[in-house]
């Protein structure tokens, strides 16, 4: 979940980097990756959920994502929020 938040809070256009997807799913999503992937780490696993599911992320409003752009930083110069 740790890893979700930074990310939702840092990527450009992302609110919710799971979009409609529940915990349960992203959850399923990784154990099914890693018995398929042995060696790789779960850092590895949870970017590759991420990169799976980019284009159904939810963006939200403006750019980014929460209130005035994306969570915990304003919009860029220049973007309305």
């Amino acid at each position: 979940m740790g890893y979700l938040t930074a990310y939702n809070t840092l990527a450009p256009q992302t609110y919710n980097a799971l979009g409609k997807q529940s915990l349960e799913d992203a959850l399923a999503w990784i154990e099914t990756y890693c018995a398929a992937h042995q060696i790789d780490s779960f850092e590895r696993a949870v970017t590759q959920l991420v990169v799976a599911h980019h284009e159904q992320r939810t963006r939200g409003v403006g750019h980014g994502g929460g209130s005035g752009g994306t969570w915990g930083r304003p919009a860029p110069a220049g973007e309305a929020p």
